[in-house]
């Protein structure tokens, strides 16, 4: 099999169904940013010249790492990790996610969470817990059905959210911000290419937002919140061009504001115990996790371990006693005594006092 040929392949294939969005009213917030396939040896892309080339990654390690936007040659780049069989359709579309990052970070937007201090600072609680299931509840049926009713109860809960839990809630709505964007400009761009494709993704979205699992890790459901409360948000006549523009403003707080909602809702929100028996279990789940991690001996201790990035999109802490633990899929970043280096896999980490320090790292 020739992978190169077979990854220049895939990569026009790609870039002919975005050059079919690139005109359309999905793109009139951004514009199209540059693209890279990749896969365990090989990158592909286009040079300055507008040639397709394949270069090997080695040298590349920590740039071509995850499916994100990264800078590359004083601009920036969508990239894709190619590790089997993809749709087209969805591929092309969550390139053109990963542009709508490209696009947050050259207008810079300042709405972008901070993950580091997130990870360990977010807090869950049932009554925090139990609001957001009502909410996603109403985002599900307000996506196809906008009733002015339960937009106004949905605005009127997030209130209350904001006002209880502030640093949650800001957390998140800045997650939805720049996440829930890139997801409904995918979700766009995915209707565009294949409309059967788009509407069962809806129907996905939906079907995720309403389990308990949605809730933990916070992060991951806001893509689907984000995306959603956009979708809302356009059905109710909000003017797309101005809720996507660049501001200080969070969309939950451009919807809260234009609803002119209070956190005085009456809806009285008394915590489900199966979401207090499923916190409890998501908080055994990662203690066991760490346990087992710490049975086996680590992989990196010392002095002068300095954490530098970890996977945010699903990545969690866990005090256990007098020691904190953070829990980081597919990669670590770290430097070692100022050399910088990278973990690929799973792992716990061990913080020093200073969070930005590391004691030890084990693999899971």
């Amino acid at each position: 099999m020739n992978n190169k040929r077979l990854l220049k392949e895939l990569y026009i294939a790609i870039e002919e169904r975005i050059e079919t969005v690139r005109h359309s009213s999905c793109c009139d917030t951004f514009k199209i940013f540059p693209f890279a396939l990749y896969d365990e040896k090989n990158v592909c892309m286009r040079d300055v010249d507008n040639s397709l080339n394949i270069f090997d990654k080695t040298p590349y390690e920590t740039i071509f790492c995850a499916n994100t936007a990264v800078e590359w040659k004083g601009g920036y780049t969508a990239i894709w990790c190619i590790s089997g069989a993809i749709d087209e359709d969805v591929l092309a579309s969550k390139l053109l996610h990963e542009m709508y990052h490209a696009h947050q970070h050259a207008v810079g937007d300042e709405r972008f969470a901070d993950e580091f201090n997130a990870v360990f600072e977010y807090r869950c609680t049932p009554e925090l817990l139990t609001l957001k299931l009502r909410e996603n509840s109403l985002l599900a049926e307000l996506t196809d059905n906008v009733c002015i009713s339960k937009l106004n109860e949905l605005a009127a809960l997030r209130a209350r959210r904001k006002a209880l839990f502030p640093y949650e809630y800001s957390y998140e709505s800045k997650v939805e911000t720049i996440e829930g964007s890139a997801q409904y400009i995918e979700l766009e761009a995915l209707k565009l290419l294949n409309e059967s494709k788009y509407s069962a993704a809806i129907r996905r979205i939906k079907h995720r937002i309403m389990q308990l699992q949605s809730l933990l890790p916070a992060r991951i459901g806001c893509y689907d919140t984000g995306a959603l409360l956009l979708i809302t948000m356009r059905g109710a006549g909000f003017d797309m061009n101005t809720v996507m523009a660049k501001t200080h403003l969070t969309i939950s707080d451009i919807f809260i504001g234009k609803s002119h909602a209070s956190c005085a809702y009456s809806s009285t929100f008394v915590p489900d115990a199966g979401i207090c028996e499923y916190i409890d279990n998501d908080r055994r789940a990662l203690v066991s996790l760490v346990e087992k991690a710490l049975s086996s001996p680590a992989v990196v201790s010392g002095h002068g371990l300095k954490l530098l990035g970890f996977n945010v999109y699903n990545a969690r802490s866990i005090a256990i006693g007098t020691d904190m633990y953070l829990y980081t899929q597919c990669f670590l970043m770290y430097s070692d005594k100022g050399v910088e280096r990278i973990l690929s896999g799973d792992h716990i980490v061990r913080i020093g006092e200073d969070r930005s320090n590391i004691t030890e790292v084990f693999a899971i």
